[in-house]
């Protein structure tokens, strides 16, 4: 969510006898240093600040999207921008982990922070470990399950899936994953299908089904095309 500006009175206005262009020139300077500050301020913000549970849970994040349509690659910077460097955080929280080898919980925040950053293979490590520590939290493991296919490890991915549903069968985000692997990582139509209409049944209002659905229909009947 943007920050709301507020924006300071104005001040009442200065009779002049003449226009000083000088004066002018000043305050287009001064504007201009003022609006790229904001915006640098709002990008670093916005590349920095974590995705929520749900919004992780959707594969569409593979595009570099969330559930919301909203960028989730953190290495989608500017041309020119800086890189963040998060260095020092990820080791603070691996010393964490280590501090505390059998919570679940710090392998768990190092994973969803690593996710959030896009780094999808260093997650994998780290929500394995909290997974084996906690196997019946079922965010955790499809989270587990999306690293998988986003960096090609459909089958994995679907295995780790499967596991969420053994633990929570109704989880609608591991079944609205388990329609986009089996379409786009497997191209099985018929799987894919399967897992739509358990989710419509389920929650026919279910973010971003329609639009699915419409793009399952054309993948299927492109396939059955000669």
């Amino acid at each position: 969510m943007k920050p709301v500006k507020k924006e300071r009175p104005a001040p009442p206005p200065v009779a002049r006898t003449r226009f000083d262009p000088s004066l002018a020139t000043n305050l287009i300077t001064a504007l201009v240093f003022l609006c790229v500050g904001f915006v640098a301020g709002y990008v670093f913000k916005s590349q920095t600040t974590p995705s929520g549970a749900d919004e992780k849970s959707n594969v569409t994040a593979a595009a570099g999207e969330n559930s919301a349509g909203e960028s989730t690659d953190a290495s989608a910077l500017p041309p020119g921008h800086p890189p963040v460097n998060t260095g020092p955080e990820v080791e603070a929280m691996e010393q964490e982990v280590a501090s505390h080898p059998q919570d679940p919980a710090p392998p768990l925040k190092l994973a969803n922070f690593l996710y959030d950053q896009g780094n999808f293979q260093q997650a994998i490590t780290w929500y394995e470990k909290a997974v084996a520590l906690d196997p019946r939290n079922v965010d955790a493991s499809t989270d587990l399950g999306t690293c998988y296919y986003n960096v090609g490890r459909p089958d994995d991915a679907l295995r780790q899936f499967q596991h969420s549903l053994s633990v929570q069968p109704a989880h609608q985000p591991t079944l609205f994953n388990i329609i986009v692997v089996n379409m786009e990582g497997k191209h099985d139509y018929k799987a894919a299908q399967k897992a739509y209409d358990t989710l419509y049944r389920l929650n026919p209002q279910y973010p971003k089904l329609s639009d699915l659905k419409e793009r399952l229909d054309q993948e299927a009947r492109g396939a059955a095309t000669p």
